[in-house]
C-alpha cells in the first residue's frame, strides 16, 4: 500500500472497492469518471444530510470513519486505533481489528494514526473480499 497525502476522505481506489461491497450511506464528496473529486454536487436541501452517489454515475467519498461505521454494521468488523505512549511523547499507534467471527487481529508501530487508519481500512476491504 503506497504512503499518500493524508486526507479525512478515502481515496478514489478505497471508495470504489467500497462501493462494490454494497456502501450506499450518504456522503458529502464523491468522485467523478475521471476519478476527478467533485464537491459542488450538494443542494441546499441535501447539504446537512449528504447524497448516495453510488446510485449515480458518480463514486461516493466517504470519511474513513463513515467507512469505519459500514464495516461496523455490514461485517461486524471493529477498528481500535491506540496511541502508544510514553511519559512524554507519542511513540507510535496499534492497530486491532476486532469481530466476533475471529481472533483480535493486532498491527502496530505506526508513526501516523492517518496511516494507521489507511492500513485499517485496506485489512476490512481485503477481509471482506476473502468473506465472499
Amino acid at each position: 500500500m503506497k504512503d499518500v497525502i493524508y486526507s479525512e476522505f478515502v481515496s478514489y481506489e478505497e471508495a470504489l472497492k467500497l462501493k462494490e461491497l454494497g456502501f450506499k450511506e450518504p456522503t458529502f464528496f464523491a468522485f467523478d469518471e475521471c476519478q476527478m473529486r467533485c464537491s459542488n454536487l450538494v443542494t441546499n436541501e441535501q447539504k446537512f444530510n449528504g447524497v448516495n452517489y453510488n446510485s449515480s454515475p458518480y463514486v461516493s467519498q466517504p470519511s474513513y470513519r463513515q467507512a469505519f461505521k459500514f464495516f461496523q454494521d455490514k461485517c461486524s468488523l471493529y477498528v481500535n486505533i491506540t496511541a502508544e505512549t510514553n511519559v512524554n511523547e507519542i511513540l507510535g499507534f496499534n492497530l486491532t481489528i476486532v469481530s466476533w467471527r475471529f481472533a483480535p487481529m493486532n498491527f502496530g508501530g505506526f508513526l501516523r494514526y492517518e496511516l494507521a487508519e489507511q492500513i485499517a481500512l485496506y485489512h476490512l476491504i481485503d477481509l471482506t473480499n476473502i468473506r465472499k
